[in-house]
């Protein structure tokens, strides 16, 4: 099976705004910290269940989240 090549446009942080790139870091770092946090909510929740479960709790989360 061959490599498809697909073109598009780029953007680099060269040729765009200095004050756009610093927002977008931004913005990419406190969407990672916020997924993160749910995250660990999600595992605290299910690990503090009483009852012992057949599946482990990573198979529970990526049923989940697919």
């Amino acid at each position: 099976m061959g490599m498809k090549a697909i073109f598009s446009n780029r953007l680099y942080k060269q040729k765009i705004a200095p004050d756009f790139v610093t927002s977008m870091d931004h913005t990419l770092r406190v969407f990672n910290q916020a997924k993160y946090f749910r995250y660990q909510a999600e595992v605290r929740e299910l690990r503090g269940s009483k009852e012992k479960s057949s599946v482990s709790t990573h198979q529970r989360l990526k049923r989940r989240y697919g």
